[in-house]
């Protein structure tokens, strides 16, 4: 799997602490978004947290939305669009 390249907002700390224990738990309870690439291998759109807390909970899998045929601007749009969606639901 290959990590977008404009990953930020990694947490850390308590936070990440927080969400591995809830992982660990509960699961991953909100799929990541996955792009396919054309050699057969992904890049995380959205859910980077939720892998690397999922890791370290000792998950070996995670729920997924696999996103296919997107050009690079479709890419960058679906994050920018999450992006929205997960600051309108913090802020509800």
């Amino acid at each position: 799997m290959i990590i977008h390249s404009t990953l930020s907002g990694s947490y850390t700390g308590q936070r990440k602490d927080d969400m591995t224990e809830s992982i660990r738990t509960k699961g991953i309870l909100q799929p990541l978004i996955l792009r396919a690439k054309d050699d057969g291998r992904y890049t995380v759109l959205a859910g980077h947290n939720r892998k690397y807390s999922g890791i370290d909970a000792g998950m070996d899998s995670a729920p997924v939305i696999i996103k296919y045929n997107l050009t690079d601007d479709d890419a960058h749009y679906s994050i920018k669009m999450h992006s929205r969606y997960i600051n309108l639901t913090k802020s509800a």
